[in-house]
């Protein structure tokens, strides 16, 4: 009986495939470029865990600097308004918002990036489009490419809701609609990784916003849900 039920659901699945592949609805067919990919031993060595560094331009005092944003929202900044919370989730603001640790998992065709807070960005590397008006995410839906040593990475697909500048927290404000995020990361001559960031939110900001954060690498650390062990 089990056995039966079993091969009824893999029938069902395959016929479902099908069908989606046959309507064009499949979950993703858009076309890879190999040539895109670089092979695993020409990358740069991004593994381990990485925490911001001095020589950034990116820290949280300088986004809350009230004259940065539209009427409505400077006057959110101003009166310190609260925002319900969110899950964690990707704001274009930073990955690990000045206190929370951050893993980069570089491979040829995906990096991965995460954090202490929970937070997830699978970005193809192979040379894929950008989707266009993808269903809001968690971590936005992202394509990069490399420009010789340095990783464009674009994203849009953010939640509306997402608070701002700390991601899923209480005390922001929402980021709002048809955010574009442009990031340009790579490796200093300090071995420090360097991310330079273009952020554009058309219902939040006066105008697109540039900063940079350096994250230094933090040898021999194993992370362990906020806290760590050498």
């Amino acid at each position: 009986m089990i056995v039966g039920r079993c091969i009824a659901q893999k029938l069902l699945t395959c016929t479902a495939v099908v069908l989606l592949a046959a309507c064009g609805q499949s979950a993703d067919n858009t076309a890879i470029d190999d040539a895109a990919a670089v092979p695993a031993q020409q990358l740069p060595d991004w593994s381990g865990w990485w925490i911001e560094a001095e020589g950034g331009s990116g820290s949280w005092g300088e986004f809350r600097n009230a004259d940065l944003y539209l009427p409505e929202a400077r006057r959110l900044v101003e009166a310190g308004a609260a925002a319900y919370c969110v899950p964690t989730r990707f704001n274009g603001a930073g990955h690990g918002g000045g206190f929370s640790h951050v893993e980069f998992l570089l491979m040829p065709q995906r990096l991965t990036i995460t954090n202490g807070d929970g937070l997830l960005r699978r970005i193809p590397i192979d040379g894929r489009p950008l989707r266009e008006n993808p269903e809001p995410t968690n971590g936005g839906t992202s394509v990069g490419k490399w420009e010789g040593d340095t990783l464009i990475i674009e994203t849009i697909g953010l939640h509306p809701d997402t608070t701002f500048p700390s991601a899923s927290r209480p005390n922001g404000w929402l980021i709002g609609e048809d955010v574009h995020v442009l990031e340009r990361l790579w490796l200093n001559e300090h071995d420090q990784l360097v991310v330079e960031t273009e952020l554009t939110a058309p219902q939040l900001l006066k105008t697109p916003h540039n900063f940079t954060i350096v994250y230094q690498l933090q040898p021999g650390l194993i992370y362990r849900d906020q806290t760590y062990a050498r």
